[in-house]
């Protein structure tokens, strides 16, 4: 059942069960005897009854939409108890002064029982005993929902995660990647042995990285620029003067938290779906800028975006669940032509705040 219908079922049931209850309660204490007193008696506080439950539940319908308007769920629980404490106050006296109003015009109370403070004390303290029960029981719904949405999201999450690690080693597991790395690599043991050393230790440290960003949701942005680099350290060796890399990093992006092989699954999209379809090869570059409220990072690669192929890119599917799960919207990724011979993808995450 969807929530609105949900939330009406409750709210109309919810009332229609307190309207119930103390109708049997007035039923017991008037309803006996049949004396021409005591049914009117009874007629009375049936009338300030309903008067009570139709504000009740128009009151705290108007507030439950100011509450889910300024996202008040998702206060942490230190700010929300001083609002909610001033909200039981208001509503009270939402309610109960023009349910004193109505019951003063429409004859259903004396001036005598109006000006008696006790009985006016005791109303107010009975109105705010119902509307303080309305906001536990709404908040509470709202806090478990919200827990349990968190919960499922943050499974999702650590799902998508750990599936993008594996597919990421899967892919560098590649026979064909691991050929070509190696064989490159054999040709540098005579000739250059120190490049083929650090080649050696880029692959490795390939592995290594991907298999330690397992658990983790965000990473340092210079540990996702490692792997970026010896994986470029690798390719550059596979294409030579075929593949040209410039990097243009502002140096407050280095304290950024980006999502774990993010980067590095753009950069191979870059080089194998752009620059290795080219005869001459091609050049990419690795722009990252910081802004107020945001980092950008922008991957510029030689080649042709080619539309409606009908091909669904995984990585790329992945990287936007990804970046819904962990930033709800405010992250975003496209892809785009640059001219005609280029191809521009960039990447928008919100920069952590202290609640993140």
């Amino acid at each position: 059942m969807p929530n609105q219908q949900i939330y009406w079922l409750c709210q109309i049931g919810g009332w229609f069960l307190y309207w119930m209850l103390l109708t049997f309660v007035n039923t017991l204490r008037f309803g006996e005897g049949g004396e021409e007193s005591n049914i009117a008696e009874l007629w009375r506080e049936q009338a300030q009854l309903t008067i009570i439950v139709i504000l009740g539940f128009t009151i705290t319908h108007i507030y439950k939409v100011y509450v889910k308007r300024n996202m008040w769920v998702l206060l942490p629980v230190s700010k929300l108890i001083a609002r909610l404490l001033v909200s039981v106050l208001v509503l009270t006296l939402m309610v109960l002064i023009p349910f004193l109003f109505i019951i003063n015009v429409a004859n259903l109370a004396n001036m005598e029982d109006l000006s008696n403070s006790g009985i006016v004390l005791g109303a107010f303290f009975s109105v705010a005993l119902i509307i303080s029960l309305w906001v536990a029981i709404y908040f509470s719904v709202q806090y478990f929902k919200n827990y349990r949405k968190s919960q499922v999201a943050r499974l999702k999450q650590d799902a998508l995660l750990k599936e993008a690690t594996l597919n990421k080693l899967r892919s560098q597991l590649n026979p064909h990647f691991i050929f070509n790395s190696l064989n490159s690599i054999r040709a540098l043991v005579t000739v250059e042995p120190e490049k083929a050393r650090d080649s050696i230790t880029a692959l490795s440290n390939i592995f290594r990285k991907s298999l330690q960003l397992d658990t983790c949701l965000r990473v340092a942005f210079d540990e996702e620029m490692q792997i970026v680099k010896d994986y470029l350290q690798l390719e550059k060796i596979r294409f030579e003067e075929r593949l040209n890399v410039d990097y243009d990093i502002e140096d407050e992006v280095y304290s950024a938290k980006v999502p774990p092989l993010m980067l590095q699954t753009l950069v191979e999209n870059g080089i194998k779906h752009g620059i290795s379809n080219l005869p001459k090869g091609g050049v990419l570059k690795l722009r990252a800028k910081a802004y107020e409220k945001s980092y950008h990072f922008e991957i510029v690669n030689s080649g042709r975006l080619i539309e409606n192929n009908g091909r669904k890119g995984y990585g790329l599917k992945n990287t936007k669940e990804r970046l819904e799960l962990m930033y709800e919207g405010k992250a975003s990724i496209n892809i785009e032509n640059r001219g005609t011979e280029n191809v521009l993808t960039t990447l928008i995450i919100p920069k952590e705040t202290a609640n993140d």
